[in-house]
């Protein structure tokens, strides 16, 4: 019986989850490609995970994402025999009681078992499924007799942890990271009582490796420990490595010169460089760069209300900023036609959603203004003089000049004037 996998699943493996560039994903998934045409069963199972997205490979603009797809080639892998195959399908769903039949083993315990043997041989991604097998709960499965032991989750965790940490720290030691989000959780629960300097040590260590995920969530630690030199150094690391999530960060910290010298010029070809990728607060500083002006962008009310829109129908978080600029944009016909109606409707979710206060100057005072004159003068609601007023007189207030020009309109009107 051999204790490892075949040495082109082996370098495969390394390449894909131990690598952080396009091309030594394509390499490895060549080698994948090549050692299931030669009948490696264990090929099978490692490119289905290469289908399943995000949360199964880091380079999703490399690998397609087709889960069908990736399911079928792990069950393929089950039905010839590959141990990590079984667990693997075990822990994703794909392991049906009619495929368990298939497969070449006599029971789910033969294949950890088999799987054990190629962590104790040194390999970092057994000692991960094994790891994950102990996290997930997934040994009282494959162990029956344990289910009568922990008959409550939280006494399982608490010895069942403590071996997943053992695992997940021999697999940080050899650069692999895929278990630091569960690692994470075991931290912070303080069920394995991992020490902080300990947490911080391997956190460290693969942040180093040079997982960009890894490196923007490591920046973003340090961030919150006061440590904003270190992160910004890490944030680097990690948009250098492709992390879009960087990108963003970077473009924060140069826009409000945390650490860094204030540079919006920098800021923004962070910002634009994380948009162009979909991120979607990206979406909303790109927009309010083009709404404003603010260099080394020219005013652009068209590219601004482009950007909010894909900012809304994307699911900004604070979507009540963007709404604001797009319904000043909507009313005045700025960078797109004039829709009183639509621009009420953003206006009205604004108020109602208790946001109005929470403007920026001088957007503050655009939107107590486009209350004013909706109101005003019956613009997408229904005229109500007096509302309109109070709404222009605190747009005054604040300073805006145009609620002046349009106070004074409507009292010239209203007094019989030509206006």
């Amino acid at each position: 019986m051999k204790n490892n996998y075949s040495d082109k699943v082996s370098r495969a493996i390394e390449l894909i989850w131990q690598k952080f560039d396009s091309d030594s994903h394509r390499e490895g998934f060549g080698l994948l490609v090549e050692a299931a045409r030669e009948d490696d069963a264990d090929a099978f199972c490692f490119l289905g995970r290469c289908y399943l997205g995000q949360e199964y490979v880091h380079d999703t603009e490399v690998f397609e994402c087709d889960d069908e797809k990736g399911l079928e080639l792990i069950r393929e892998s089950v039905r010839r025999g590959s141990a990590t195959g079984v667990l693997v399908a075990l822990r994703c769903g794909a392991l049906t009681p009619s495929l368990e039949e298939e497969m070449p083993f006599a029971n789910l315990r033969e294949a950890f078992e088999k799987v054990m043997i190629y962590a104790q041989s040194g390999s970092a991604f057994a000692m991960y499924v094994i790891g994950n097998a102990w996290y997930w709960g997934d040994l009282l499965l494959i162990c029956p007799e344990l289910q009568t032991k922990f008959t409550d989750v939280k006494v399982y965790n608490s010895v069942a942890w403590l071996s997943a940490v053992v695992f997940y720290e021999n697999t940080f030691e050899r650069g692999l990271g895929l278990a630091f989000g569960n690692y994470q959780k075991i931290y912070d629960s303080g069920l394995a009582q991992i020490l902080q300097s300990r947490f911080e040590y391997y956190f460290n260590i693969l942040a180093d490796w040079g997982d960009p995920d890894i490196c923007n969530n490591y920046a973003c630690y340090c961030s919150k420990q006061d440590d904003s030199e270190r992160a910004l150094q890490y944030y680097e690391k990690a948009a250098e490595g492709g992390n879009v999530d960087a990108l963003y960060n970077l473009g924060s910290m140069y826009y409000n010169g945390e650490v860094v010298e204030e540079d919006t010029v920098k800021a923004f070809d962070y910002f634009n460089r994380a948009a162009r990728r979909n991120y979607v607060n990206a979406f909303f500083m790109v927009g309010c760069y083009y709404f404003e002006g603010s260099e080394p962008v020219a005013q652009d009310y068209a590219e601004a209300v482009k950007w909010m829109r894909l900012a809304l129908e994307n699911g900004f978080k604070s979507a009540w900023k963007a709404a604001g600029i797009l319904a000043v944009c909507l009313q005045n016909g700025l960078g797109t036609k004039q829709n009183d109606d639509e621009a009420f409707e953003l206006l009205e979710y604004i108020v109602e959603s208790d946001n109005l206060d929470n403007f920026w100057s001088p957007l503050d005072g655009l939107l107590y203004t486009a209350l004013g004159v909706a109101y005003a003068f019956g613009r997408g609601v229904e005229k109500n003089i007096e509302t309109g007023l109070e709404y222009l007189n605190e747009a005054i207030e604040l300073g805006c000049h145009k609620a002046l020009v349009y106070k004074e309109e409507l009292l010239g009107s209203d007094k019989g004037g030509n206006r």
